[in-house]
């Protein structure tokens, strides 16, 4: 018996002769010859695996892109870094040309006041320390003559106030010995 909906029946004339025919798939021929919708479900299969490839590709497209802009902004930082580097090696050595000790006071929210830099010429002038003076700014004050320390914060903080370069000139008491 034929599988039903695979029977197909006709007439055919051929020779003067009246044939009937019956056409249907065997079981055998079934198995060996899939349906289409078997096919559909396997070219659907194809065409997912073509579209997840084609989106790994375009996250992967990405993060090369991401990759080479992330080297030329490391490029162009590394370039910058080496410029900076060399204008502080000018700035240093300009610095340590100049005649006089030579620092910079940053004042914070509150008025206070710190040193973020001081030259070699400066800490000699007073017997300090760089790094030491820099954690406690009150020993730039310590070999300050006493009658000229209120000349230098009064100078201090009219700078801070207007804003302007400050400059002063003082004595110095370094081993027992005064100095300009």
């Amino acid at each position: 018996a034929p599988p039903a909906g695979y029977l197909w029946h006709g007439a055919v004339t051929m020779s003067d002769r009246l044939w009937d025919v019956e056409v249907f798939p065997t079981q055998q021929y079934l198995s060996d010859h899939r349906p289409w919708g078997a096919w559909l479900v396997g070219m659907g299969g194809m065409l997912f695996a073509a579209l997840l490839q084609l989106l790994i590709f375009g996250i992967t497209g990405r993060t090369f892109a991401v990759q080479r802009r992330g080297e030329e902004q490391t490029r162009e930082i590394h370039s910058k870094g080496e410029a900076l580097q060399a204008s502080l090696n000018e700035h240093d050595s300009l610095i340590q040309r100049i005649p006089v000790g030579v620092f910079k006071a940053r004042f914070s929210a509150h008025g206070v006041a710190g040193l973020e830099y001081v030259s070699p010429l400066w800490c000699r002038q007073r017997g300090v320390d760089a790094a030491e003076v820099l954690l406690d700014p009150g020993l730039a004050l310590r070999n300050i003559h006493s009658e000229d320390r209120s000349s230098l914060l009064a100078g201090i903080n009219s700078a801070y106030e207007k804003g302007t370069p400050f400059a002063w000139q003082g004595r110095i008491v370094r081993d027992g010995v005064i100095g300009w």
